[in-house]
């Protein structure tokens, strides 16, 4: 959890509904890496386990997608289709992972846990940070 801790303080927008959604996704994050990782050396984890956290925090970053997305045509974002972009280029990217892992087991879900914990660090650190200007003074 410490790392994760590390984490959320590396991706505050002091945009609070923003903020507090990133720590949802943060702690669910933590959630699926524990469900991973708790797993015996040379067992795969356990399908229903993983499945559950993984059907929460697929639902729950839509969710905010949705949140984010709206906050920035309310303030007329102009990166506001190049954002929606990644947004679905991830969105399609774990629909393909879910498919592999239910096709193929547990197994896969190191495989997700590192594109999944990545890509959201990388996204909020850096092209979430471009917004954060064009919102701060109205939504703060």
């Amino acid at each position: 959890m410490r790392d994760y801790q590390a984490l959320m303080a590396e991706l505050v927008t002091e945009i609070d509904e923003v903020d507090v959604q990133h720590g949802k996704i943060v702690l669910l994050l933590a959630q699926l890496e524990q469900t991973v990782n708790r797993t015996p050396l040379g067992m795969k984890p356990d399908f229903v386990a993983v499945a559950s956290v993984l059907h929460d925090l697929r639902e729950y970053i839509r969710e905010h997608f949705a949140t984010e997305e709206t906050l920035m045509a309310g303030c007329n974002y102009p990166d506001l289709e190049a954002h929606r972009s990644e947004h679905r280029f991830f969105s399609d990217r774990v629909g393909k992972f879910v498919d592999q892992f239910n096709r193929e087991g547990s197994g896969v879900a190191g495989d997700i846990l590192f594109f999944i914990k990545g890509w959201i660090g990388t996204h909020i650190k850096n092209t979430d940070q471009k917004y954060v200007p064009f919102l701060k003074d109205r939504y703060r």
